[in-house]
Order: structure tokens, then sequence, then C-alpha cells
């Protein structure tokens, strides 16, 4: 019998791990909710910090005709995507987030 893997679990915003984001498309705002990382490390030792932002949605979610350079809001901050991957055995998708100011 094959495993069967329950993703709900992980997406779920208020007992899991997920928080809302809103997609801005020009046809209207998509909500959906993603896994997001943000992870800060030192280029330079007590010189340069490096942030990478990431988020891993639903590859047949809202979210699945995500591309690059569209808009994604996280608690109210905006950020630009980069080109979204598809992960392991194509469940899931990630993209890289660029901070907009």
């Amino acid at each position: 019998m094959p495993f069967v893997e329950d993703l709900a679990v992980f997406f779920d915003a208020d007992n899991g791990f997920a928080v809302r984001a809103v997609w801005k498309r020009a046809g209207g705002d998509v909500v959906d909710r993603v896994l997001f990382d943000e992870e800060t490390s030192e280029v330079f030792p007590g010189e340069a910090t490096a942030t990478l932002r990431q988020i891993t949605y639903r590859s047949v979610g809202a979210f699945a005709d995500l591309s690059e350079g569209e808009t994604v809001e996280i608690d109210t901050v905006r950020y630009r995507v980069r080109p979204p991957r598809l992960k392991d055995d194509g469940a899931l998708m990630t993209a890289t987030l660029v901070r907009q100011s």
C-alpha cells in the first residue's frame, strides 16, 4: 500500500507551521497559507549579514501559477518572487523572495 502524506497539517496556520500570504496578482489578490523561512547568516563575521527568505507552498494550491517577478505580501511586507522550483516529488514548490523597499 502506498504511503500518502497529509500536507494539510503543515499548512495549518492555527496549529501548524504556516502563515497567511497574499499574492498581489493583476487579476486580484489570492490568499493562501505558506511556509515562510527567514534565515539570517553572517557573510563576514561582525561586518555583514545576508538574509534568505523563502516560501514553500503546495504545487496544486492557490499559488500554483505564481511566477518570477510577481509580488507576495506576508505580515504587511511585500516581496518580489524569484523563479519558483518544484521540490522533491512535486507536491511542493519553493520560491526565494526579495524584500521590496
